[in-house]
């Protein structure tokens, strides 16, 4: 990445990510592409503007940060909520 950014920066979210490079504040923007679907389908940005640099391999969950201190056994074990439909959670192992 440091041969072709002279640097990274957190957006906070995909489509601020995608906001900052409409914005020019950016170059280019690591995002999901249900967000980028979504910004094509409400017209904020247009096909021939977007070019994909590089896809990576589907990821079929979201992805889970534990703070360090947390006890391995609850994040080796899968203890943790994640939110399944009108609020109500489910443990995923």
């Amino acid at each position: 990445m440091e041969r072709f950014f002279a640097a990274q920066v957190h957006t906070g979210s995909h489509p601020n990510s995608l906001d900052a490079m409409l914005d020019k504040r950016v170059d280019a923007a690591f995002v999901v592409s249900e967000s980028a679907g979504d910004y094509l389908a409400r017209d904020l940005i247009d096909q021939s503007t977007l070019r994909v640099l590089w896809r990576s391999a589907p990821i079929h969950y979201d992805p889970y940060v534990f703070r360090g201190g947390l006890c391995a056994g609850l994040t080796s074990r899968g203890f943790f909520c994640i939110p399944v439909r009108d609020g109500v959670c489910a443990r995923r192992s």
